[in-house]
């Protein structure tokens, strides 16, 4: 009878080794499938009230939600918190497991109910974490920034930033690399609340933060810095940012690829609102002989550029070129196309 207890217990073993396996190669299909028949063997061999089944529990619930299957993540999140909070009270297990599972709820949220649940959830490992570490504690942190993410997904912009601000406190004092993350949230919720000038000074020290460690980072900082001073007038930063990051995309990516004569398309827009024609006029001019061997002449996106390089002719008074360009067959077709005369 031991012999056969052995072997159950060696078979479990084999597949928990191989599901971590495929978890770290980040298979989660192929680790959902195994972490399945992990749990039908813990059923077969009798082992299910064992810790080692409530594990292999919370376990099969993480890869289930990285593979995608999010309501038997959430069911097994479930069961697997029920079981640790019946063997432990509100423990700090009972709290990282119901943390998994409202971030889980708050993330793939499809109604309201959701969202409002995991509100809860994550409220309620915030207040179990108390109980065993102190408030300026990295994990309180955590539970604040995850608490505040939860209520900005539940359109609770204004709720989210106090718990939002004194986790950015805590990281600031335990010096986090999840500061960064922090301060894009909090600019967020206030970007989110139409407050622009609340949420640029965030994200300017998010960036200046990543100006000696991330390029990529730091560059998508510049990115949405650019975007926040755009949206408060502040045309002049918003365009040196723009440009900087358009200037590293021609690098990296080349110019024909969409995203970097999308971004060429708002410096050009950018220049223009400052008065610089002449500089707005070249990026035009170059931006539409990409479009032309890239997309095609017979498209909106060609029509488009065409229309706003004649406006900037039309403000360097070079009348004659303005009138060239609309008159392009292309142009005249798709507009026709695309906004149709009245019959």
């Amino acid at each position: 009878m031991s012999t056969d207890r052995e072997k159950d217990k060696e078979k479990i073993k084999r597949l928990r080794k191989k599901l971590f396996y495929y978890h770290d190669n980040k298979n989660f299909r192929a680790a959902a499938r195994i972490s399945e028949a992990l749990l039908r063997a813990h059923a077969r061999f009798s082992s299910t009230k064992t810790i080692e089944c409530e594990d292999d529990m919370y376990n099969a619930a993480l890869v289930n939600g990285e593979a995608g299957h999010i309501d038997r993540a959430v069911a097994l999140y479930s069961e697997a918190a029920t079981r640790a909070f019946a063997r432990l009270g509100p423990d700090l297990l009972v709290a990282e497991r119901l943390t998994n599972l409202g971030v889980l709820l708050s993330l793939h949220g499809e109604n309201e109910e959701n969202h409002e649940s995991a509100c809860r959830l994550l409220m309620q490992t915030l207040a179990i974490r108390k109980l065993y570490v102190r408030h300026d504690h990295i994990s309180i942190g955590d539970a604040l920034y995850n608490m505040g993410n939860a209520l900005i997904r539940a359109g609770r912009c204004n709720e989210a930033l106090p718990p939002l601000k004194t986790a950015m406190d805590i990281y600031t004092k335990c010096e986090s690399p999840n500061l960064i993350n922090c301060l894009y949230v909090i600019a967020t919720a206030h970007e989110k609340l139409g407050e622009y000038e609340e949420a640029y000074p965030y994200a300017e020290t998010a960036m200046s933060n990543l100006a000696n460690s991330d390029e990529e980072e730091y560059y998508k900082a510049k990115y949405y810095l650019a975007h926040l001073y755009e949206a408060t007038g502040r045309n002049s930063a918003a365009c040196k940012l723009y440009t900087s990051v358009m200037n590293r995309l021609e690098k990296i990516v080349g110019c024909n690829h969409s995203s970097y004569m999308n971004l060429a398309a708002k410096v050009a827009s950018q220049k223009a609102k400052l008065g610089d024609y002449s500089n707005s006029k070249d990026i035009l001019i170059k931006l539409s002989r990409l479009i032309e061997d890239t997309i095609g002449l017979n498209s909106l996106t060609y029509t488009n550029c065409i229309r706003n390089l004649a406006e900037i002719h039309r403000q360097l008074g070079e009348w004659e070129e303005a009138e060239i360009l609309l008159k392009e067959k292309p142009v005249f077709d798709v507009l026709i196309r695309e906004f149709p005369l009245e019959p």
